[in-house]
């Protein structure tokens, strides 16, 4: 799941979903920009070294891993969502400010963006975690977690309660993220409703900017409440699954 070079605690993902592959295209460009290059590409189970925009251009039914330097990736899909195609990547990396700011630009300055996100991933993963084996291999505390029991009968946590958990929900999976950028996916009324955030404003291209806590690198286990009002307020209830 992780990489021996990286520091987990700075992993970070950031995730746009739109109905046309225009912005994915868009961003490949960006990072390229920054000095981000492409290493591999693996589609359907073959992996590419070469001819990268043919690849990225071509049509794969299991999506693409887009292998970059600094063991960065982009994980490129598509899903239905409300009877049509959405496409959707996320970009993993390491937290740097400068790509953090660079982020923040590409969302001004893009259109067509249904929804999007950024947020340290090393938290969400630990929240999705089900597994009591993982917890003691890495020597995380399992103190206050909840218990239950998985498709096998083998006892696990129970990640109901974990507020900053992935939830899957019609082809798009949300986060209750540190920034959230909300395109045509909710009604603006809904966000309005939003009035626990550290910040809110909305973007000249439209997309509405809810950043829950101030710092992305922070603590996220005293946002939990905030999350658990996040989720609640978009439609996701407590009782939905990972």
């Amino acid at each position: 799941m992780t990489f021996s070079n990286k520091n987990y605690d700075l992993e970070t993902r950031f995730t746009v979903y739109s109905y046309s592959r225009i912005v994915f295209y868009d961003f490949i460009k960006r990072i390229k920009n920054v000095g981000i290059n492409i290493t591999s590409i693996i589609g359907d189970d073959v992996e590419y070294y070469s001819d990268f925009e043919y690849v990225i251009n071509k049509d794969f039914s299991n999506g693409l891993i887009i292998m970059l330097n600094n063991d960065y990736s982009i994980h490129f899909n598509t899903n239905k969502h409300k009877d049509s195609i959405i496409n959707s990547f996320s970009f993993y990396f390491e937290f740097e400010e400068i790509l953090y700011k660079d982020i923040n630009s590409f969302i001004e300055k893009s259109k067509d963006i249904y929804y999007s996100y950024i947020t340290n991933y090393y938290d969400v993963k630990w929240q999705d975690e089900e597994s009591i084996s993982s917890y003691k291999i890495n020597k995380k505390s399992l103190k206050g977690l909840s218990y239950g029991i998985d498709l096998w009968d083998e006892k696990c946590i129970d990640t109901s309660k974990n507020y900053g958990r992935s939830i899957y929900r019609d082809g798009i999976l949300y986060i209750a993220s540190y920034c959230t950028w909300f395109g045509d996916i909710i009604n603006e009324s809904i966000i309005d409703e939003i009035d626990f955030t550290y910040s809110k404003r909305k973007l000249q291209n439209g997309l509405i900017e809810v950043k829950l806590f101030k710092d992305i690198l922070g603590d996220y286990s005293k946002y939990r409440k905030k999350q658990k009002e996040f989720l609640n307020k978009i439609g996701l209830t407590e009782d939905a699954t990972v």
